[in-house]
């Protein structure tokens, strides 16, 4: 999965917490509470991908998701920087 389709996934699913969120009232918007729930949908969304693309979905100590997918894809460019030198 490429930058642009995870930045589009991301974004479909910050709007429909935004629709949510308009007709519910639950949050107000630019708040603590708020920027949490973004957070927590966002990761949402990459568990998603890394589950579906079979990447091993781990947490650090303090709870938030370490994101292999752009440990990988950083470790991608790094060996194709190498290999042109």
């Amino acid at each position: 999965m490429n930058q642009r389709k995870l930045d589009y996934a991301l974004r479909q699913a910050l709007n429909n917490l935004d629709r949510w969120n308009d007709a519910t009232g639950i949050f107000v918007k630019h708040t603590t509470y708020y920027f949490e729930y973004q957070k927590l949908i966002e990761d949402a969304v990459k568990i998603g991908i890394m589950a579906a693309y079979d990447i091993p979905i781990e947490f650090d100590k303090d709870g938030a998701l370490i994101d292999k997918r752009n440990i990988k894809e950083n470790e991608k460019q790094a060996k194709k920087k190498k290999n042109k030198r």
